[in-house]
């Protein structure tokens, strides 16, 4: 009998300490995580996809219609609507960059565009394909960035 009490006491207070701990987890900052990881891994997915139909054609597919193209080699691309990649082959300059063009409502989404350019690897700018970084004019929201990560310069 005193095991079972001893028992039950054990999982009441497991409860309690379990309930008021999920108070705790702060999941604006999950969220935040999971949508940069979403991105990131976005641009690295059309960076392969590009790169494998170069391989496969020897030329870079055509800016027009870059989707229905890649997807004739059988590549399957993210197909997240939340995210608005664009893709530039530029055959004067014979250079190659994807782009995610965004609009950041909050504060806390343009961070997780600032956190990805941190990073290293890509441009930030009001608009696509810029060579260069801007700085984004954040007095009010919503703001226009976008990210541009070059494959060929």
């Amino acid at each position: 009998m005193f095991t079972i009490i001893l028992t039950f006491i054990g999982l009441v207070l497991f409860a309690a300490l379990l309930y008021g701990g999920i108070n705790y987890i702060n999941y604006e900052i999950y969220d935040q995580k999971f949508e940069e990881s979403n991105v990131v891994s976005g641009f690295y997915n059309y960076e392969t996809a590009i790169d494998s139909y170069k391989k496969n054609f020897n030329v870079y597919p055509d800016t027009a219609d870059w989707i229905t193209e890649l997807g004739k080699i059988g590549i399957l691309l993210p197909n997240n609507q939340k995210h608005d990649f664009k893709y530039e082959y530029n055959t004067t300059n014979n250079t190659v960059a994807v782009c995610y063009d965004s609009v950041a409502k909050t504060e806390g989404d343009y961070k997780i565009i600032e956190d990805i350019f941190k990073q290293g690897q890509f441009i930030i700018s009001e608009n696509c394909f810029s060579k260069t970084n801007e700085t984004i004019d954040q007095s009010s929201y919503p703001v226009k960035v976008s990210l541009t990560k070059w494959i060929k310069k």
